[in-house]
């Protein structure tokens, strides 16, 4: 009865040190992809198109809010027009719900842009952009590297008042 008594224990304790490493890893991992996303928003800062080859999987696609479906190119294009039009940025994420599946790491990327851009009038306006997106990154060699993007949400401003997202309206 005693030696039962023990190997339970043993058995409960060895289950824990596991769960605990299982969350340690997945803290681990989310730190990883948190600085991804970093990496990113100053890419977009510094106007750096070619940080995009190392970002995006050679199979990147995006689900569009507007359900139209987007390659690597079409974001690749994306980002440098609006690193084009956005004089001054401020991008930041908030990362959830992250989960490990066959393919790699699924999380939810809620992100806040801010910047200043200049319109057709030639005058500043405040940009303010916000959208929840459900990413899938893949490991390529031993770099995480975004490979999917579904648009679950994405708003944005003008000057305070709601505004059409470019290439994104209806």
């Amino acid at each position: 009865m005693l030696g039962a008594s023990m190997n339970m224990k043993r058995l409960f304790t060895c289950a824990l040190a596991m769960m605990a490493m299982g969350v340690a890893s997945a803290q681990t991992l989310q730190s990883v992809l948190e600085s991804r996303y970093k990496e990113f928003a100053h890419a977009i800062e510094r106007k750096d198109t070619k940080f995009f080859d190392g970002y995006l999987s050679p199979t990147f696609s995006a689900d569009l809010p507007n359900s139209q479906p987007a390659n690597r190119d079409a974001a690749i294009k994306a980002f440098s027009d609006l690193m084009s039009a956005v004089r001054t940025t401020s991008w930041t994420f908030r990362l959830s719900d992250l989960a490990i599946v066959p393919r790699g790491v699924t999380v939810k990327a809620d992100g806040h842009l801010t910047g200043i851009a200049v319109g057709p009038d030639k005058k500043k306006h405040h940009v303010d952009l916000r959208g929840l997106t459900h990413d899938t990154w893949v490991l390529q060699g031993n770099v995480w590297m975004l490979d999917h993007v579904t648009f679950l949400s994405l708003n944005g401003t003008i000057d305070g008042k709601p505004a059409p997202i470019p290439g994104l309206a209806p």
